[in-house]
Order: structure tokens, then sequence, then C-alpha cells
């Protein structure tokens, strides 16, 4: 599983932040481009250093870019979301302009949380046939050229496999190259069920695509929060196939104090984690879960030498000689049973009877 993280410079980031994108070892960024703001008059596109240089930054440093590509412009369809056929058009020309112009945009979301009334549909549309219409324009207009970049449909609040087999039935899965969907979720061990589900769903339609988690993350209540939550999101969605992800967000902002993996330029507890995910676990191959045989523990394997698990009281016995870490990758003496705060360790334990 490729990890990246979102990012904000469309809003006004300064350019500096890009290095602790470096530092933090995400795979690639996700960011907008707001469609208005380079088109302002029909057929026009002016990329100037204040509406997309920040793409020209993430180029020249080979970050890959996950551009988000909102289907507004109010020169089109009265600012809703792209729905006549002008509209669309005009819609896929500047997604394919986008790509024209950024060599390291590897992939396009169209539109953002779109079973949300942000998106701003017309009255009494048919979302699903509305959407799928879209999307056939930007497949072709992809299609068109020589680069590949994939196409990334169904950006989700959640899981939501209701909304996303509304959308399979309209005929969405031809079209694209990934399913996308932010699964924020408390209780990271419900999503196993959840990712099971939208996969099912697909193959009844026809095709299982790759699945993108393109947000993901929690609002925490701490700084501490973070990574005990995080490490085992990852590791889920890992073992549910999961092919990218992007942690939200890079900086902290007022709305979400304890989300980012910075806090201006000061670190986060979640830093760690994502640091430690990258270098340790996620290279070593997808996480495979693996039957303990334990009513409430969740143990994970990464290759054949790293084993993230949690529990809710299991009694362990680590092998001698065994290397524990917490979320954060520091070492831990080898506790004697597990709890809700995730370990690592090099080695399987063994489960005792009772807790």
């Amino acid at each position: 599983m490729e990890v990246g993280v979102n990012t904000h410079f469309e809003q006004g980031w300064p350019r500096a932040n890009f290095a602790k994108v470096e530092v933090s070892r995400a795979r690639g960024i996700r960011e907008v481009v707001t469609w208005g703001k380079v088109e302002q008059q029909p057929g026009e596109y002016a990329f100037t250093e204040g509406n997309s240089g920040f793409i020209d930054e993430a180029c020249s440093r080979s970050i890959p870019v996950l551009l988000v590509a909102g289907p507004r412009n109010k020169l089109y369809d009265g600012g809703l979301a792209a729905h006549s056929p002008t509209g669309q058009r005009a819609f896929a020309r500047y997604v394919g302009a986008l790509i024209d112009r950024f060599p390291c945009i590897f992939a396009v979301e169209v539109g953002n949380e779109i079973n949300t009334a942000s998106h701003k549909w017309p009255p009494r549309a048919d979302k699903p046939a509305m959407y799928v219409s879209m999307l056939r324009a930007v497949r072709q207009e992809i299609d068109a050229r020589a680069r590949p970049v994939a196409l990334v449909g169904g950006s989700s609040l959640g899981v939501a496999v209701d909304f996303h087999e509304r959308l399979f039935a309209a005929g969405e899965l031809p079209l694209i190259d990934a399913v996308a969907v932010h699964p924020y979720s408390k209780k990271p061990e419900l999503m196993i069920r959840q990712f099971e589900r939208l996969e099912q769903a697909m193959a009844e339609h026809g095709a299982v695509k790759p699945i993108w988690a393109t947000e993901f993350g929690l609002w925490y209540p701490t700084p501490e929060d973070a990574p005990p939550h995080a490490l085992k999101i990852i590791s889920v969605m890992s073992a549910a196939g999961v092919e990218r992800a992007f942690w939200y967000a890079l900086l902290d902002e007022p709305w979400y104090p304890n989300m980012g993996l910075y806090a201006g330029m000061t670190p986060k507890p979640a830093l760690a984690t994502f640091q430690f995910a990258q270098t340790h676990l996620l290279p070593a191959g997808r996480a495979r879960r693996i039957d303990s045989g334990g009513a409430k523990s969740f143990v994970y394997r990464y290759g054949e030498g790293r084993y993230v698990m949690w529990g809710d009281g299991e009694r362990i016995q680590l092998p001698p000689g065994t290397q524990a870490f917490d979320a954060q990758g520091r070492r831990i003496a080898a506790p004697a049973a597990l709890d809700f705060a995730p370990i690592v360790t090099d080695k399987l334990p063994i489960f005792l009877p009772g807790r």
C-alpha cells in the first residue's frame, strides 16, 4: 500500500511545507487546483504562480500528485456541478489541460465527498447518472493522451457501500481505475467488513477495481490519540487490499487541531507513526491478518518479519529476544497482555488461555 498525505497549498500554505512532505516520507500528495481560478474565460487556461504554482513545485521535487478536480465553474451550468453536455465537456477539457501541464499528476479524483450536500448538484438530479456521465467525458479526455493517468471515481465520505452501489449500477466501474473512499471511523476494526462489502458490491456489478482511501485519519481529542488509531487503520486498510491511502493532513488546521503530522513547524506524535509505517512496515509487503485464536485480538503480519497487534486483555508470551515497539516506533518492554494500543513486534507471540 502506497501512503501519501493531503495538503492544502491551494489554500495558501507556504511552499516551505514541501520539505515536511519529504521528511514525512509520504509517497505523494493529494491536492486541488480550482477550475474557476484557471479557466476564467471559456476555453482559455491561465496557469499562474498563484493558482497552480504549487503543482510546479511538487513536480520539481518529483512528488507525485493525486489531483482533486472539482467539477464546478461559474462559467458553466450556473456554477453547479457540471451536468449539461457543454459543462461536462468543458470540465473534461480542463482535466486534460491539467494533465498536459503537470507531468507529476499521476491520478485525477473527480469531485470530493460527492455523497454530501456540499457537492451542489442541480435540484432533482439523477446524481449517479449525472456523475457517471461526467466520468465518461473525463475518461475520453484521459484516453486521448499517451501518458497514463488514473481516473479515480466515487469519492465518498465514509466507505458508503450503498452509495457506491448506485454508482456501480449507473455504469461507473468500466470507466474508472480506482474507487475513492474516506474511511473516517473511530473503530478501525469495523471497517474490515465495510471493505469486504465494497469489494462484493463491485464483483456483483462485474469488475473489482482497486480501493483508494484518498483521505483517512480522525478528529482526535488529543495529539497522543492519533498514533494508536493511525497504526490500526493503516494495518486494516493494508490487509483489506487498499492500494493507496492519503493521511489527512500534513498540517493541523484550526477546525481540525489534532489531525496533522505537524502543528506549524512542530512535529506531532502522528508523524513518528507515519514515518515508522513507511520505513518498517509497508515496505515489507501487504499486511495479512493472522488468526490468533483470541476472539477480541487483532494480529497483522507485514511480510515475514513484522507484526502489529492489539486486543482486549488477551495474555501473550513473546519469545526471548523479541523486539517490541509502540505505535510511534519507540522500543518498549515486552507486554504480558494486549490492550487497545497496538504494539509492533518482530516475532509472533504465544496466546495464553485466560486474561
